[in-house]
């Protein structure tokens, strides 16, 4: 099995945790760090990026099966944490009686956007067989889909998708130059460094002060540049492995912790520790689940 690369994983885990300050469920205040909205870009960003390794595949496979193969192995990862998301989100607009937008995806409306734009992809690639004109119609769609998003017409009902549109077609166009062999690995840390100092010191500072040129320039230039660098560095680290597996949970379960702010509980802290529970609980039984049908397999061999 393929390594992960741990700096991508930690970097998961970092904006999961941006996401959780500016939606207040950190129990510390702090006017730094935010909006969350410029986190999401960075993961819509990435999806985009691992897909291309999956065309060559799609390509020889049925319609039908490739699209199953997508849902499933995008979607079954999330389905216990977006269930339960779900479920808590039903159960609060029924006891604040929230009427006037049925919000059943309310923080999890990330997934949604991805699986839908992805499945879009794989028609795409399924339906055009001449590369170029592949090529040709990503670029064409992330170019209508970053002027939509960039327009200030946040109103439209459908601008979730055009912010997945444009960071995923990104990612793949990202994804389609190759990577750098002859560069020593020093020299890529090297490069990587003010990316991340970059990065890091605009998202500091977007809650006290947010601009649109920071947001296009963290989304169009700095994720980018952070994800191609770091992709071309070879690191293993198990503690940020572990981090990684368990940031969607983070992601997730705000929607629990929502609901329990809601009721009324006299500490921050309790949201928070909800949600930390609930992640963790969620990544050892997954574990536990692995290792079952691990040995079961070997077993039945």
């Amino acid at each position: 099995m393929k390594k992960r690369n741990s700096l991508i994983e930690l970097y998961r885990f970092l904006f999961a945790m941006n996401v959780l300050v500016c939606h207040g469920f950190y129990p510390v205040d702090t006017e730094h760090f935010g909006p969350d909205r410029i986190s999401i870009e960075f993961f819509f960003l990435l999806s985009g990026f691992l897909f291309y390794h999956w065309l060559p595949m799609i390509q020889e496979m049925k319609v039908a099966s490739a699209i199953r193969e997508v849902f499933v192995a995008k979607f079954r990862p999330l389905l216990v944490p977006t269930v339960i998301g779900m479920a808590c989100n039903a159960v609060l607009n029924i006891m604040s009686d929230y009427t006037p937008k049925i919000e059943v995806f309310r923080y999890l409306w990330y997934i949604p956007a991805m699986l839908i734009t992805l499945i879009v992809y794989t028609f795409l690639c399924k339906g055009i067989r001449n590369e170029k004109v592949f090529w040709c119609v990503t670029a064409s769609l992330f170019v209508i889909a970053t002027l939509l998003r960039f327009s200030g017409n946040e109103a439209l009902f459908f601008f979730d998708y055009i912010r997945s549109t444009s960071s995923i077609s990104l990612g793949l166009l990202l994804a389609k130059i190759p990577q750098p062999k002859k560069l020593p690995m020093w020299s890529r840390w090297l490069l990587l460094a003010p990316v991340a100092v970059a990065i890091f010191l605009i998202l500091y500072y977007q809650r006290a002060v947010y601009y649109v040129e920071y947001e296009a320039l963290l989304d169009l230039v700095l994720y980018p540049l952070l994800i191609y660098i770091t992709f071309s560095i070879d690191f293993h680290f198990v503690p940020f492995d572990f981090l990684g597996a368990i940031s969607f949970g983070i992601y997730a379960y705000q929607c629990p912790a929502r609901l329990v702010a809601f009721l009324g509980v006299p500490s921050r802290w309790i949201p928070f520790l909800l949600i930390i529970a609930l992640t963790l609980i969620d990544y050892f039984v997954r574990l536990l689940i692995r290792r079952y049908q691990a040995n079961k397999t070997k077993n039945a061999n």
